[in-house]
């Protein structure tokens, strides 16, 4: 069985910190209680650490595209087009036939 990626572990941990913030909340509303008040900050604090976790190691910068085109290709495919710079990216095409006139262009930085 495949493990899951951090990406995963890390929005699993996010939704879990959301809900028990949401918890603690609905239960400090109702009734007040010191204990209860530093349980939603030290769940408000997980829950902040996690989002910067997710944040820092998102992409890392790097932009992936997958192209599978299923017929003939007339025209131009551009993977990825784009001015100015880009840290790095990953660009898989995959076409069945490139008919005359047809350009298959993995990154066109025009």
């Amino acid at each position: 069985m495949r493990r899951p990626g951090r990406q995963v572990v890390l929005a699993a941990a996010s939704v879990g910190s959301g809900t028990i913030v949401g918890a603690l909340t609905n239960l400090l509303t109702g009734s007040w209680n010191w204990a209860l008040a530093g349980g939603l900050v030290a769940a408000v604090a997980l829950w902040m650490s996690v989002e910067m976790t997710r944040a820092a190691t998102a992409g890392n910068g790097v932009i992936r595209v997958v192209q599978r085109v299923r017929r003939r290709v007339l025209g131009k495919v551009i993977g990825v087009r784009r001015s100015g710079e880009v840290a790095s990216a990953d660009i898989r095409q995959d076409v069945d036939e490139v008919g005359k006139g047809g350009e298959v262009i993995g990154y066109d930085g025009t």
